[in-house]
């Protein structure tokens, strides 16, 4: 598949991947292209620096993404953020903050509105439900079975590390 490729062609024969890192590498970006290049060249520039081998564990990702969320690198979580206004904003910052302490796993609604609704009350629960429809209908979080989390895992690291609920 492409986004398999994209992985790991670029780096053959320099580098070589354990079979968990490449689908990590898919998990974490949710195959968006900008995100699994950004990755890549980041755990690239990790290896050099480590000079310790070529090849890439899971533990090797851990590292990069935590660098990765640590810095302004990432212009595509960047552009979301800018873009998604300021209702929107509160939102992904809910949104990330409550996913993270749900372990990754997707959340009602009703929770994002509270953690939003503790930080302002100038949006309604209407207003802030289609908030989160629109950044559903955009791919920016997803939808299962009513509850919601972020497409790609970067993105919410990265939100959650320069935006936290409450220090926006």
């Amino acid at each position: 598949e492409a986004a398999v490729k994209l992985v790991t062609e670029p780096a053959t024969p320099t580098l070589s991947f354990d079979p968990s890192a490449v689908g990590e590498i898919l998990h974490l970006t949710s195959r968006q292209p900008y995100q699994v290049q950004l990755l890549c060249r980041g755990l690239v520039d990790f290896l050099n620096e480590r000079k310790e081998g070529n090849r890439v564990t899971a533990a090797d990702i851990v590292e990069v993404t935590a660098r990765l969320s640590s810095t302004g690198e990432d212009i595509y979580s960047r552009d979301i953020w800018q873009n998604a206004g300021e209702a929107g904003q509160l939102v992904l910052s809910a949104t990330a903050r409550a996913v993270a302490e749900e372990n990754g796993e997707p959340v009602m609604p009703e929770e994002i509105i509270a953690r939003v609704q503790m930080i302002t009350e100038k949006f309604d629960p209407k207003a802030i439900f289609a908030v989160i429809e629109r950044l559903t209908e955009q791919e920016i979080l997803a939808k299962f079975s009513n509850r919601y989390c972020f497409h790609s895992l970067l993105t919410a690291n990265w939100i959650s590390a320069h935006y936290p609920l409450g220090n926006m």
